[in-house]
């Protein structure tokens, strides 16, 4: 067999030698003009979108009050839902509305359902969601029988619930939610709500300024004693803005 290396003088061993050390010099000096490269090339600093404060203080002084008021009204249950919005329908572009349980207090031995309440689609609760808030701020009452059979109506069965009392509450003139008492049996009891300082000096709350006027109260001590609550609540939700 012909001898390559006698032949041509190079020696192959010294060669590949060579080769590796001006391969490896080259990726080295590659390496470098990267990194330099790197370091040249500033990424944009991105801002972190500005996160709200955690208002606890507000969330502490409604569920002192909606404990408050399951414990006057002798309720199973208390609840303040609240209308938002999420993503859009593609046929009309228009907002899909619903709305979420955002305050729950129970009575001991009473399952809190809060869970169960996010993000609904306020079209599929409509017929005694459309009573509530349709009452502009009265108190309403309202069964199984006075609906029909749909969400709302299976809602009440799933979470027990005989009979609703709801009032909507309203910011700057607009809805934003609804206070809903519940209690498990259809018949309010008699004494649920105690006469309050307000009825007690005749005093009757205006639902349309939410002032006090001094005139003759001829609502029931009920709707007197809920818009107070009510007053109170809407203005805690009001410093969320």
């Amino acid at each position: 067999m012909r001898d390559i290396t006698q032949e041509t003088g190079v020696n192959l061993d010294t060669f590949f030698k060579w080769g590796m050390y001006i391969a490896a010099l080259i990726l080295g000096f590659w390496e470098l003009i990267r990194r330099h490269m790197k370091r040249g090339v500033k990424k944009p600093v991105e801002k972190e979108a500005a996160k709200p404060p955690l208002n606890y203080k507000q969330t502490i002084a409604i569920n002192q009050l909606l404990i408050e008021l399951r414990t006057e009204t002798k309720a199973d249950r208390v609840q303040i839902h609240l209308f938002q919005n999420g993503e859009h329908y593609i046929v009309s572009n228009t907002s899909v509305q619903r709305f979420s349980c955002a305050h729950e207090k129970v009575r001991t031995g009473i399952a809190p359902v809060a869970h169960v309440y996010g993000k609904c689609l306020i079209s599929t609760y409509i017929d005694g969601l459309s009573q509530i808030v349709d009452a502009a701020g009265g108190v309403v009452k309202i069964t199984r029988a006075d609906v029909e059979d749909g969400m709302y109506k299976t809602a009440m069965i799933n979470t027990g619930a005989q009979l609703h009392v709801g009032i909507s509450l309203a910011w700057r003139g607009d809805v934003i939610g609804f206070l809903l008492v519940t209690y498990m049996d259809e018949n309010i009891p008699a004494d649920r709500c105690s006469f309050s300082a307000l009825v007690d000096q005749g005093m009757l709350v205006d639902t349309d300024t939410k002032t006090l006027v001094n005139r003759k109260c001829t609502a029931s001590c009920v709707d007197c004693h809920y818009r107070e609550y009510i007053m109170q609540i809407e203005a805690l939700l009001a410093q969320g803005e």
